[in-house]
């Protein structure tokens, strides 16, 4: 049985794959199985993981229909035989130390693995400080780290492979975005222990506000998610006996660019706009700002002053229409 199962979902990107897959087979670490999952890629790829799958015996690929990304790791933790679990995306590549630097930080009182990402596109790169966190007693980091990028991401971590296969813990796949948020929070109550390094071996290449865009959504969707991950994050709550109030804000702020991206592409006619908000209304959203003067005001603005919120965009989007666009190219 290997050490670490390392999983690749793979939907069409044949153009990034054998980098991807090159980077881990070329890893210092030796103790590894690799696990490609094509999703009923139409391009070269599932031609791609064959190929591998033949020439080399620490690669297996597997085929299904296409479902979406989670569909494909949960393929893949199915089949997965290792003590620990990685996860890479087909169109990233890593490190030629990165499972070694994931591997030293193994013991018997950690039950997860955390290191940070370079986002290539952006140049920028977010780790964590180095630190062994016993989380019982240190919740008030735990709250914080569950705000940064580099924990609420399925990559840049190793997962102990006997707690999801005991917990039966999955992706959601009904879920459109935060998925892996989703698969963190379900997965930190069985935890005792992480290991923060700080490394930033994992080089993520879509742009990191470009891809907010793809997931920007309708209030109606975002109240789903959210009520998704506001039940895990109470189970986390209880579990541990605290509010976890910085993560809660954080979790609420994101999901709000996600609704103001959405609106945002949706000012050209102050019909589209309020129709768009009519669920927003309806459900008596919350516009979630850090600031509670923000929030009141937002809120107050979106549920009964469609017109004075249209033309506060139409302004915004005026002024900053250069910047954004170039932001989420």
């Amino acid at each position: 049985m290997s050490k670490i199962s390392v999983i690749v979902p793979v939907y069409n990107t044949e153009s990034y794959l054998r980098e991807c897959i090159e980077s881990i087979l070329r890893q210092s670490y030796a103790d590894f199985e690799l696990l490609l999952v094509d999703d009923g890629s139409t391009d070269e790829s599932a031609a791609i993981c064959d190929e591998y799958e033949a020439k080399d015996s620490r690669v297996r690929a597997f085929h299904k229909p296409n479902g979406g990304v989670s569909s494909a790791r949960n393929l893949g933790l199915d089949n997965a035989n290792g003590e620990w679990v990685a996860f890479v995306d087909s169109d990233d590549n890593v490190a030629e130390t990165y499972l070694a630097e994931l591997a030293d930080c193994v013991s018997d009182d950690v039950d997860l693995v955390v290191s940070g990402v370079y986002l290539i596109n952006d140049k920028l790169a977010y780790f964590p400080p180095t630190r062994k966190l016993a989380i019982e007693t240190d919740l008030a980091f735990l709250d914080e780290q569950l705000c940064s990028t580099y924990l609420r991401t399925p990559w840049a971590k190793m997962f102990r492979c006997g707690i999801i296969q005991a917990e039966s813990i999955r992706f959601n796949t009904k879920m459109r975005i935060s998925e892996d948020t989703e698969f963190i929070l379900n997965y930190l109550p069985y935890v005792h222990g992480i290991q923060f390094v700080s490394a930033h071996s994992y080089y993520y290449k879509d742009s990191w506000m470009g891809s907010l865009r793809r997931y920007a959504m309708g209030w109606d969707s975002i109240d789903e998610h959210l009520s998704i991950l506001s039940a895990r994050l109470e189970t986390l709550k209880s579990r541990f006996h605290y509010a976890f109030s910085a993560f809660s804000t954080d979790l609420k702020v994101y999901f709000k660019y996600m609704f103001f991206i959405w609106l945002y592409d949706r000012t050209d006619r102050y019909s589209d706009f309020r129709k768009e908000l009519l669920p927003f209304r309806h459900r008596k959203g919350v516009y979630f700002a850090k600031s509670k003067k923000k929030e009141i005001c937002g809120t107050f603005m979106l549920r009964y002053c469609p017109l004075v919120a249209y033309l506060v965009f139409r302004l915004y989007k005026n002024q900053n229409e250069k910047r954004f666009r170039t932001l989420l190219q």
